[in-house]
């Protein structure tokens, strides 16, 4: 696996238009826990169902922001939030 070390600023808003991981993690609830996993990927409380035990998984890909719900929720339910806290996606 290479390291990300080389691709220092890669995910900057100015090459891409998308969000950037630091924006969705600031758009979470204030109650949310949010556990750092690395340098781009957290793991918080589930947006789109009560959640307790932190479920969600928020990761920098390539050109975007990622997420998965691993406790079942679908991408749309998730996305749903994020779009409306965002102003679309």
């Amino acid at each position: 696996m290479q390291s990300r070390n080389k691709y220092k600023g890669y995910y900057n808003k100015k090459n891409y238009n998308s969000q950037t991981l630091k924006t969705y993690l600031g758009v979470l609830p204030p109650g949310n826990k949010i556990i750092k996993r690395n340098d781009y990927s957290y793991l918080t409380n589930c947006v789109a169902h009560e959640d307790n035990n932190p479920s969600l998984s928020i990761s920098q890909g390539n050109t975007k922001v990622v997420f998965k719900c691993h406790a079942g929720c679908s991408q749309d339910q998730v996305a749903a939030y994020f779009s409306q806290k965002l102003g679309g996606l």
